[in-house]
């Protein structure tokens, strides 16, 4: 077993030209909160060398995972993100030793590891629990990430698709899977980053859940969107981050620049081509 779990990995940025201080990057892969510790470089090998590259620190975090089945020993809501916040709060304090500037740390993760983004970008007592706060975020980006609104989301499906997955990252209580909820922390004032998130159409109702956590960030007073990849699905939505001419990856530059994430496309539309899933271009309305 890993020792310590949630130690980030820092990549430093390439030796090309750079601003002094870059920006950071923190990325927190899927896996479902109990796999997924040393990504794939097929999976972000786009992403790192798309951030490196242009002279972002980049870092992969993890923490300690729930066990691969019911009824065994492991971890639940709230270890995971304690754990993710501790690592965040290790790279605000250290990323000047790798050239990084603190004021810039941008957050993302995939799938479960979107989950744990998101809580931890709404929820202030994780980051506040290591002497921080949420400003120390600069933005947040979820891809297609689970778990945003529990309760409705169990309501939506009536219950059936209570996965035994959800039963062992938050257990079977409610008011455990109110607190592992991102959407039932947002409010105004509370320092949130803006947010982007990308979402592959309906897979777990997120047509619905993933744009009413973003108006909610909006009103709140944090700027963000929900984006439909359209013709990307949830692996693709991960691995295609970084490739050339990617639209996802170009939105995700305008949001590190400081862009109105509210005034974003609202889908990606594919080309009706042979590489729809790779290229695409953004549209906007509905």
């Amino acid at each position: 077993a890993d020792p310590h779990p949630h130690t980030p990995d820092p990549a430093p940025p390439d030796d090309e030209p750079t601003p002094t201080q870059p920006p950071a990057t923190i990325l927190r892969p899927g896996g479902g909160w109990r796999t997924g510790h040393t990504p794939h470089p097929s999976i972000i090998g786009a992403t790192n060398r798309h951030f490196v590259g242009r002279g972002y620190i980049y870092a992969s975090i993890n923490y300690r995972l729930s066990p691969d089945g019911p009824r065994k020993d492991g971890v639940k809501h709230p270890t995971h993100a304690q754990d993710c916040a501790k690592a965040i709060a290790w790279i605000h304090e250290h990323v000047t030793e790798y050239g990084g500037d603190p004021n810039q740390l941008h957050l993302m993760g995939h799938s479960a590891g979107g989950h744990l983004a998101g809580i931890v970008g709404t929820n202030e007592r994780f980051l506040e629990a290591e002497g921080k706060d949420l400003a120390i975020l600069k933005s947040n980006v979820l891809l297609d990430p689970a778990a945003l609104d529990i309760p409705r989301y169990v309501k939506l499906v009536q219950g059936d698709a209570m996965t035994s997955l959800y039963e062992i990252a938050f257990g079977t209580d409610d008011a455990n899977w109110r607190d592992a909820s991102p959407q039932l922390h947002v409010s105004p004032g509370k320092g949130i980053p803006p947010t982007l998130v990308f979402y592959a159409g309906d897979r777990m109702n997120l047509n619905v859940l993933a744009p009413a956590f973003a108006d909610a960030l909006t009103k709140a007073g944090s700027p963000s969107r929900a984006v439909d990849t359209v013709m990307l699905d949830h692996g693709q939505i991960n691995s295609h981050i970084g490739m050339i001419d990617e639209p996802m990856t170009a939105l995700i530059m305008r949001l590190h620049a400081g862009e109105d994430a509210s005034e974003f496309p609202e889908r990606i539309v594919a080309e009706n081509s042979s590489r729809a899933r790779s290229k695409g271009t953004t549209g906007r309305g509905k």
